[in-house]
């Protein structure tokens, strides 16, 4: 029936109904591939029948690229596409709740995808580095030279975020502007952005905190901001700088301690914790938050 949708552009395929029998395996990509001017492409919640490492790699190039919710998709599968000619056409890449084990995909990915600008990765775990080898290894961190926007959100503690600190550190990412981290338990990716504008807690939000145990693992926007906060906050108690005036005999007539603030004034990337669409309480907009015209969120 869509043969004749020769000027689609953007497409979201998402199962519904956990019940719904299976589709069958090549018919996704059959769909997506007889759409000549498709560029975006959405896939979320079908089986390991329905989409899985080899219907990614029969796609045709895409511009953007959405995986979300696929048991079929692995790490060696994306480590397939990085290696395919469709690596170089995409510039924007999503990976959500695939739960990649290896830190060495996203190297990849990262490396090969010469064109990409906007990468988001959302799990519940960290990727993991090989035995051995520390996250301050030069061959560990994350290098590309067009990454222009990143939301990265590994919600369980683990050595993926410290490597990417690294990453950032050195430079591996010269062209990142704004980094989206509402997993960032430490500030480790807070310290290398520029300082967050300070802001005062109300009593609502002191009582929202109270709710968390400071050590919990909890995905909520609000509370990351929260948190955000509250680091700088506690930058501010540590001196920095005394400032003592004195007179001429040398008698001290006034003494201030001035504090740090976490951040770095000369980063060139913004720290930011705002939700894909205005006014929504999560970070990532999904397909409930899509209204007319509005499917550039997603990607």
């Amino acid at each position: 029936m869509h043969d004749n949708w020769q000027h689609l552009e953007t497409l979201a395929l998402s199962r519904t109904n956990v019940s719904s029998t299976v589709m069958g395996p090549g018919i996704i990509a059959t769909i997506a591939n007889r759409l000549p001017s498709l560029r975006n492409l959405l896939i979320s919640s079908f089986s390991n029948q329905d989409f899985h490492n080899g219907t990614l790699l029969s796609l045709k190039p895409l511009f953007s690229l959405r995986l979300e919710n696929l048991p079929g998709i692995t790490d060696q599968g994306l480590k397939q596409l990085a290696d395919s000619p469709n690596a170089s056409s995409l510039s924007s890449l999503s990976l959500i709740n695939l739960e990649l084990t290896s830190l060495q995909t996203l190297q990849k990915l990262l490396s090969n995808l010469t064109r990409l600008r906007r990468l988001r990765l959302i799990q519940n775990t960290s990727p993991t580095l090989l035995v051995g080898v520390g996250h301050t290894n030069k061959h560990n961190r994350l290098s590309s030279p067009s990454l222009e926007h990143l939301h990265w959100d590994t919600l369980l503690p683990g050595p993926a975020t410290s490597a990417l600190a690294t990453s950032i550190a050195a430079n591996s990412l010269p062209n990142l502007r704004t980094l989206k981290a509402p997993s960032d338990p430490e500030g480790e990716l807070q310290a290398l952005c520029r300082p967050i504008h300070r802001r005062a807690l109300s009593a609502s939000d002191v009582e929202f905190l109270n709710r968390f145990d400071p050590d919990s693992c909890v995905r909520s926007l609000r509370l990351s901001r929260l948190q955000a906060q509250l680091r700088v906050r506690e930058s501010r108690r540590r001196p920095s700088v005394s400032v003592v005036v004195s007179d001429e005999g040398e008698q001290t007539l006034s003494t201030r301690v001035i504090g740090e603030y976490l951040g770095d004034v000369t980063s060139t990337i913004e720290y930011a914790l705002e939700p894909d669409v205005e006014g929504k309480g999560e970070a990532l907009a999904s397909l409930r938050d899509v209204g007319m015209g509005r499917f550039g969120v997603l990607f």
